[in-house]
């Protein structure tokens, strides 16, 4: 029950706060598959295990209630649209709710500064598929 709340509180206010037309990025292959086929892999800095740490370590602030840390891998461009104040109360509904969980699988496709990830949890509502990240000097989430 707590989790379906999450999911119908939480979530959607992510999806929902800001967003408007579909700037979403387009997925694309993953780096080994670019790798073998020729394509440019992604710039210096732009790395799929860095991306990944950054995917870790977002769920890690969201769902242990660190919203400074949370916020601080949110773009620019979620940050603009997504006031602060909603951000910490989605943080803080997640941890009371859920708590601190761990990720169980992440997988990424970069396409130079931008990519799109999968990741799950052992609670399956949870679960993210294809959410935008951009290279921002770093990688940030790009979902608002």
């Amino acid at each position: 029950m707590r989790r379906a709340l999450v999911t119908l509180l939480v979530l959607p206010l992510l999806t929902l706060a800001g967003c408007g037309g579909n700037d979403e990025p387009t997925p694309a292959p993953s780096s080994s598959a670019a790798a073998s086929s020729g394509a440019p892999s992604p710039p210096s800095g732009a790395s799929e295990a860095d991306l990944e740490q950054a995917v870790q370590d977002f769920s890690t602030a969201f769902t242990s209630g660190d919203a400074d840390a949370a916020y601080a891998l949110l773009s620019s461009r979620c940050r603009t649209v997504l006031p602060r104040s909603e951000f910490d109360m989605m943080t803080q509904q997640a941890t009371e709710l859920d708590g601190d969980l761990d990720l169980s699988s992440i997988e990424a496709r970069v396409d130079g500064s931008r990519a799109t990830v999968s990741y799950s949890y052992d609670v399956t509502d949870l679960t993210k598929s294809d959410q935008p990240w951009v290279d921002e000097g770093g990688w940030k989430n790009d979902e608002c």
